[in-house]
């Protein structure tokens, strides 16, 4: 399988075919009219090209809430067609988490905090890091855990109970829909509604409460 690579200048492209630890020969021999030397050689091996990435994702990147589990997906090949190995390093707000695998639950995380993966690329010989977009944990949503009572008289009154799953402790009430003369308190979420006025029948009504995170 030997290949000869004619010319005469002391450089020379190496073909594509060209395969990692091929040997190299070059042989000169100087010439002065018709007077010629021994000819002289030199070896060199061909040696690793270093693989490349093409692509380096992670999944989703939008409304991540802790719970949510990340996915990292690498591409990447070799000009050598080696074997290619990753390494995957979890960032949260800068500080590695250790070595771990192509995926990772958020579980612990709180809103705010900021996730990457950093991923080593080897092929046994060398190796190249990248690393992903950063995904912030993003916030959640307020959930209304009361239930109003019947009404039993034309005055109705109704303490509107708020958890939320990021700790917020503070909140804004507003009604999206009602009827008239009901009313509820933006602070403290107390609905009142003197009904005295009120026509007989259904009368719709719609509590929003925001925890001033962009979560209603």
């Amino acid at each position: 399988d030997r290949e000869v690579l004619h010319g005469n200048s002391p450089t020379t492209v190496l073909p594509e075919t060209a395969r990692k630890g091929q040997v190299l020969e070059v042989s000169v021999v100087v010439a002065e009219g018709e007077r010629r030397s021994r000819r002289e050689y030199a070896h060199a091996r061909v040696g690793n090209r270093p693989p490349r990435w093409i692509s380096l994702a992670i999944e989703p990147t939008e409304r991540v809430v802790p719970g949510t589990t990340l996915q990292v997906t690498p591409v990447a090949d070799d000009p050598d067609e080696d074997a290619l190995l990753f390494e995957y390093y979890w960032l949260v707000n800068g500080e590695r988490k250790g070595r771990g695998d192509h995926t990772f639950a958020t579980d612990e995380l709180s809103r705010g905090d900021e996730v990457m993966a950093e991923v080593v690329l080897t092929d046994g010989a060398e190796e190249l890091v990248e690393r992903t977009p950063v995904v912030t944990i993003a916030n959640r949503s307020p959930k209304i855990v009361s239930q109003p009572k019947r009404m039993d008289s034309l005055r109705f009154v109704y303490e509107v109970e708020v958890e939320d799953p990021d700790g917020d402790r503070r909140f804004r009430y507003k009604l999206a829909e009602r009827p008239e003369g009901m009313d509820i308190d933006l602070l403290s979420g107390e609905l009142v509604w003197d009904a005295s006025q009120a026509k007989p029948g259904k009368h719709p009504v719609e509590i929003v409460v925001s925890d001033m995170h962009g979560g209603e």
